[in-house]
């Protein structure tokens, strides 16, 4: 394999992403009530935080030469960085749920069933969701990168997004009425977000590439962050608030151009940054 020097804009770009997701965490009436833009802010968050770190893990994957890596040995890596932390992580807020049931007796052992089967259905407990997702989505893609050729795995990623996305629709519209009923739609929930978030990974993947060539033209490549930028603020407004735990996306039109573009635009933004952001950069990391 081929050894990359880090590309610290990734880093740098991934602690903004960070940083949002904090932010975009931020919410209450109590919050809301100190300025009227705070909502709108938090809902354009939302609207992009999450594709932004699956479209940088494409570009990862090409940078890295995954494809030439065997998929056993990229699944151990892959488990190892990422689901080894999610289950570290898990038994942390568990342990937070047992203390509230045994020590504090402020809830009942029906919370701590729920999110036992959260840990271990990989819907995840709170912002947990995403690392399953991120192992599952990047294991799924390699698999397709493997086995494909790039005419027959852009028709089947593009199938695929469309299809999960219609079936995701249809689920949106029924009502889950019991417990049993409740545990199912997250478990369908699960399954889908690594099948939706294989669009980001495949575009951040083809995307790369040009990233690569455009060493030499610094001042294109800042108007062209700051135009996608703007294009995603205009349709963050059309669509709404989205969530991509939960699988909101509302028009998808709307929403894959808003987030792939705002993503975009801030990654060529933090490409061509010549600020040293440090702090930001070590989050990333």
């Amino acid at each position: 394999m081929t050894t990359n020097k880090r590309l610290q804009y990734f880093d740098l770009a991934k602690g903004i992403g960070i940083l949002l997701v904090i932010i975009g965490h931020l919410q209450g009436n109590d919050i809301f009530s100190l300025s009227p833009y705070i909502l709108p802010f938090c809902t354009w968050i939302f609207s992009f935080h999450m594709p932004l770190f699956f479209l940088i893990s494409g570009m990862l994957m090409k940078y890295r030469n995954d494809q030439e890596i065997s998929l056993s040995n990229l699944i151990k890596k892959r488990f190892i960085s990422i689901m080894i932390p999610y289950f570290c992580f898990s038994m942390i807020y568990l342990s937070v749920v047992f203390y509230a049931l045994l020590i504090q007796k402020s809830i009942m052992p029906e919370t701590l069933y729920v999110n036992l089967w959260y840990v271990f259905s990989t819907y995840g407990m709170s912002v947990l969701w995403f690392l399953p997702t991120l192992f599952f989505a990047e294991i799924i893609f390699l698999f397709l990168l493997k086995k494909l050729n790039r005419k027959v795995l852009a028709i089947t990623i593009v199938t695929i997004t469309a299809t999960i996305s219609v079936v995701n629709y249809l689920i949106s519209q029924l009502t889950f009425s019991s417990p049993i009923m409740e545990r199912i739609h997250e478990l369908s929930i699960a399954v889908m977000r690594p099948f939706l978030a294989l669009i980001f990974i495949y575009i951040g993947y083809l995307v790369f590439s040009y990233f690569k060539e455009s060493e030499k033209v610094i001042g294109k490549e800042i108007i062209i962050g700051i135009v996608l930028l703007i294009i995603g603020i205009v349709f963050f407004r059309v669509n709404g608030g989205v969530d991509f735990r939960s699988l909101v996306q509302k028009n998808l039109f709307f929403y894959y151009l808003c987030s792939v573009s705002t993503s975009l635009g801030l990654i060529l933004i933090c490409k061509n940054c010549h600020v040293t952001l440090k702090l930001l950069t070590f989050c990333g990391k």
